[in-house]
């Protein structure tokens, strides 16, 4: 390897971490100390599940937009699926989780959420409703989830799991399954300007969110295209 490789090498290796410390920091609040909360409320549990080593600058923006709706959401991290998995079969078991759970995750935790889900679905729990934002690898969508949407972005790093969005599959038809590839629609522009790493941080992902989470749950049903900020593209799977 050439010395210019080799420096570029040891620099992706320092400002990783680095990075990491910087926006992939788990405050101490962030403990799942409110999973199984929902018998006091109604209101369905909302776990958010952040990407690779931590990753998701916009996980504290997402959590306080949830609470604006009158949710609690709990941050995880994407190794913590059995855990998390294992105290939400408990608080199901115990009568803690009257509304059922919700399950968002961005980049590896997109990933983990689908993991998560299947833990579930063999504890025979289903979930209503799951957010994907840039799923990595696009692990597919259990047959226990009856609603996802999957926002992801098309680029010229696909081939890079870490840069990259992909679309998802739903195991089963049932499911009812939009990908979305927000590059293809002037509704989304906000989003399709952004990266990756930045994409899941917007004020515009946290509305999106949030009002399908919502909406799913008021209505009891699908939510209507308009929830999703326009019609539903064309090129969505709707499963």
């Amino acid at each position: 390897m050439s010395s210019t490789g080799m420096s570029l090498r040891a620099s992706l290796l320092l400002e990783i971490p680095l990075l990491v410390c910087l926006f992939g920091q788990v405050s101490p609040v962030e403990a799942q100390r409110h999973i199984g909360h929902s018998a006091c409320c109604g209101r369905q549990d909302v776990i958010l599940i952040r990407g690779g080593a931590g990753y998701w600058p916009g996980a504290d923006d997402m959590a306080d937009h949830f609470e604006s709706l009158g949710y609690r959401p709990t941050i995880v991290q994407h190794w913590q699926h059995r855990a998390v998995a294992r105290q939400i079969i408990q608080a199901t078991r115990e009568g803690r989780m009257a509304g059922g759970v919700v399950i968002v995750g961005y980049s590896s935790g997109a990933d983990s959420a689908c993991t998560l889900a299947r833990h579930l679905g063999d504890a025979g729990i289903r979930v209503p409703t799951m957010v994907l934002m840039e799923s990595t690898f696009g692990r597919s969508v259990p047959a226990n989830v009856d609603y996802c949407v999957n926002y992801y972005a098309s680029r010229p790093l696909d081939r890079i799991p870490m840069f990259r969005g992909v679309p998802v599959e739903a195991d089963s038809p049932y499911t009812v399954l939009y990908n979305i590839n927000v590059k293809d629609y002037p509704q989304y522009a906000e989003l399709a300007r952004k990266n990756h790493f930045t994409i899941s941080s917007t004020p515009m992902m946290q509305q999106l969110a949030g009002s399908i989470v919502a909406s799913r749950q008021a209505a009891l049903i699908s939510p209507s295209p308009s929830v999703m900020m326009g019609t539903a593209p064309a090129s969505s799977t709707l499963r």
